[in-house]
């Protein structure tokens, strides 16, 4: 399988968190917590800028989880910054989309990416988007279950089609035993 549904591309990655402390003595784990709660006082998603991204998280993984015996207790090294991200990859080649979209997010939030990823082990400079996205493609981990919504509408799409929907719900939502004259209705 690969790393898409229809024209969407569901791209996984996952970054080791470095083990030393910032500039301020804070643990980069913490640092980079911080960072990513502080996109929750944001008025908008700093992905609302690259207008390709259905969706996108970054989280924190602190350890493998004990899943009980029979398996053994497993710790990774480092922490892990996770990010999960699906976009339209339209009708290009899986690497072709990809560089497209890392080039797009090199563009659109790099004072973002350089916040995020300053903290994690072996990230470039996030603006040289040829190094930023060969370090994308070194930690990447295959998709192989992606399932989306919308297989073959895009971000465009996908939005204009809410917008209709909301449409119609506000035509409908007007009480029905008094309607307006039909040129008003048309309008609406």
């Amino acid at each position: 399988m690969s790393n898409r549904f229809g024209q969407a591309y569901g791209l996984t990655v996952l970054s080791p968190i470095l083990n030393d402390s910032d500039e301020h003595g804070i643990a980069r784990d913490v640092a980079l917590r911080a960072v990513l709660r502080s996109f929750n006082d944001a008025p908008e998603s700093p992905f609302a800028r690259v207008p390709t991204t259905h969706l996108a998280r970054w989280t924190v993984i602190d350890d493998a989880p004990f899943e009980s015996i029979p398996a053994k207790v497993d710790h990774f090294r480092s922490k892990y910054l996770l990010f999960t991200s699906n976009f339209d990859g339209g009708a290009d080649a899986d690497d072709v989309a990809l560089q497209r979209y890392v080039t797009s997010l090199s563009t659109n939030i790099p004072d973002v990416l350089a916040a995020v990823y300053g903290n994690c082990a072996g990230a470039p400079d996030v603006r040289d988007a040829a190094k930023f996205l060969a370090y994308i493609v070194r930690c990447q981990v295959k998709t192989t279950f992606l399932f989306g919504a919308y297989a073959d509408a895009n971000v465009d799409q996908v939005l204009r089609a809410l917008v209709a929907q909301r449409r119609v719900g506000d035509v409908n939502a007007h009480p029905q035993d008094a309607p307006p004259p039909p040129p008003q209705f048309k309008q609406r």
